[in-house]
């Protein structure tokens, strides 16, 4: 897929439209890396792993930044 970046900052798809980033919980990601969301939780008090933002009280992983780790 072609993707740009416009004037915002935001990454645009070939059509144009801003891509939105697939978000993961810690659940969804721990089955992904096929390890326990225990051993995804204890990471992240310890500051290591994958970089995830917080929804509320929800942890999130943006896949982005999963394949970047």
């Amino acid at each position: 897929m072609n993707e740009g970046i416009s004037t915002k900052g935001q990454i645009m798809t070939h059509y144009g439209l801003p891509h939105f980033p697939k978000l993961l919980s810690t659940k969804e990601l721990a089955k992904v890396l096929k390890m326990s969301h225990r051993s995804l939780e204890n990471m992240r008090q310890r500051g290591e792993g994958p970089k995830y933002i917080k929804v509320g009280r929800a942890v999130r992983y943006d896949l982005v930044d999963v394949q970047a780790w």
